[in-house]
């Protein structure tokens, strides 16, 4: 039984962890939480770090057109679009936008949702913002994507956005685009869209053929998002959300819905933006010096949310704690045999990691899915040293951000036996299996009445906060 729950445990874990970093389109700039899914190892984070050692935050200010050195794009991306908004995409060494349309020049755009309307920013284009108080867990759009392509090549976005409505062109055309000068969109154009043998256009019209075609596919690359399986998707409301290191809403691609969902995941105020983060997973992590031109350099901007902009190291010492103490988790999970300071040598010693975790997490502001896999790994920990109230106390708490985050239709997730509901019934059956089944049911009856107790303490501050939202008005 015990190895089950293990081999469960990684299998959700590393899932969650793949998860983390789904944002538009991976490799591509996007608007899209880091959605929940997306890799980034220990190794591989180090030679991201290794290959972009040379570049500063001053070399980023200081060089406007983005040509800037790093880890290039694979020449295949010509032909095959990675995946994924959220957590990878990042930055660019040199980038091609469009010139920036005029506040009179952006057509009149609604919002997917009565909560949020879009506005311009000033050096974003636009954005989403709220027009009222919008609770943490509280859905805020769910969306169908206004068009999608399967994920192999660029180049196939120019069929469907010729058969597109003229609103919803309007939506897609006021959105930026974005060209690193590793794809080389010209020649995709040329070989792939247009026809050699047409004899009807002359050069000329050729060239204007091709602009166009090379603006729809950057347009697509920046702002789409990870469907699953093997598409990718661009929306009309949801792909303007901006990022923050710090982001306040989850991107959730619901399958069996067909729709990408966005949850509050702190109170947001009126007024205020909505934001995700392209980053996911560890990449999340990366100080400030590596994140800034890392972002730069996929999508072409400075990060300037209050994790980069912090001057006094606090940020940056949290989130180097936060790479170590997730990298010597994540080896404690895959029960390496490796020797380091940072792997838990126990159960109890993980247990206290995966506390000192979110405890971070939380200092950080970072209430996103990876809080979820935090209180994921310390339950299991609870659990193999028999400290079964805490260990159900730790998914309780787990099952809470996985609804802010992911709302309460997690079909795939139970389809898949990694939603918290499922490790809660694992809980079970390893207690009663180590102590029978009289024993498992105390702690079934113990569970529900704390979670009766956490919904009527709930249902009072919601009475609370409409009393008061009353006498406001």
């Amino acid at each position: 039984m015990a190895e089950t729950q293990e081999s469960s445990l990684k299998h959700v874990y590393f899932f969650l962890e793949e998860q983390a970093a789904v944002s538009p389109s991976d490799g591509f700039a996007g608007a899209g939480e880091a959605s929940r899914y997306g890799t980034v190892t220990h190794a591989g984070l180090e030679e991201m770090q290794k290959a972009d050692s040379a570049v500063t935050i001053e070399q980023v200010a200081a060089s406007p057109s983005g040509d800037l050195p790093g880890a290039e794009y694979a020449s295949t991306y010509g032909t095959s679009i990675p995946s994924g908004k959220p957590e990878m995409n990042p930055l660019a060494p040199a980038f091609w936008m469009r010139k920036k349309e005029s506040a009179s020049s952006v057509p009149a755009l609604n919002a997917a949702s009565s909560l949020v309307e879009i506005r311009k920013v000033e050096g974003k284009g636009c954005g989403l913002f709220a027009v009222a108080s919008i609770p943490r867990g509280t859905m805020i759009i769910s969306e169908a994507p206004l068009m999608k392509i399967l994920n192999a090549g660029i180049h196939l976005t120019w069929g469907p956005y010729c058969r597109l409505s003229n609103q919803d062109k309007a939506a897609y055309d006021a959105m930026y685009g974005y060209q690193p000068p590793s794809i080389d969109f010209d020649s995709i154009a040329r070989t792939s869209l247009v026809d050699p043998f047409d004899d009807t256009m002359d050069g000329g019209d050729v060239d204007k053929l091709v602009a166009e075609q090379i603006r729809v596919m950057s347009t697509f690359a920046i702002n789409s998002f990870n469907l699953q399986p093997h598409h990718l998707g661009i929306y009309a409301s949801i792909s303007r959300l901006n990022h923050s290191c710090v982001p306040n809403v989850h991107s959730f691609i619901n399958g069996p819905l067909g729709v990408n969902t966005i949850y509050a995941t702190k109170d947001i105020l009126p007024n205020e933006e909505l934001t995700i983060t392209y980053l996911g997973g560890r990449a999340s992590y990366l100080p400030r010096s590596k994140r800034i031109p890392e972002l730069h350099r996929k999508f072409g901007f400075i990060c300037q949310c209050s994790a980069c902009t912090d001057q006094t190291g606090a940020s940056d010492g949290r989130r180097e704690l936060l790479d170590y103490l997730a990298w010597g988790l994540n080896e404690y999970n895959d029960h390496s045999t490796a020797t380091d300071a940072c792997i838990p040598a126990s159960h109890a010693a993980a247990l206290s990691q995966a506390e000192d975790l979110i405890i971070t997490l939380k200092q950080e502001g970072l209430d996103t899915i990876e809080l979820t896999k935090a209180y994921r790994i310390a339950s299991y920990a609870a659990l193999k040293i028999k400290n079964y109230e805490y260990a159900l106390q730790l998914a309780r708490e787990e099952s809470e951000v996985e609804k802010y985050c992911l709302g309460t239709d997690l079909r795939d997730l139970r389809r898949l036996g990694i939603a918290t509901e499922s490790w809660f019934k694992r809980i079970y059956e390893t207690i009663e299996v180590w102590e029978g089944k009289e024993v498992a049911r105390e702690y079934q009856e113990l569970s529900k009445k704390e979670k009766q107790k956490k919904k009527a303490r709930r249902y009072k501050k919601a009475k609370r906060v409409a009393a008061a939202a009353s006498c406001a008005e």
